[in-house]
């Protein structure tokens, strides 16, 4: 696997603090459970907006 990382903009500004919030529908997976789904089938990323 690669992966490429491009910057595209740099900013000083201030981050708003909602950015570092745990999103409400967040679940605790066991590692066990990560290890099993890194062996299915990839789904694409989802960003939040």
């Amino acid at each position: 696997m690669q992966m490429n990382q491009d910057l595209v903009s740099l900013s000083s500004d201030p981050v708003d603090d909602g950015i570092f919030q745990i999103p409400a529908d967040y679940q605790s997976v066991s590692l066990e459970d990560l290890l099993k789904g890194a062996a299915s089938a990839p789904t694409p990323p989802q960003f939040r907006q």
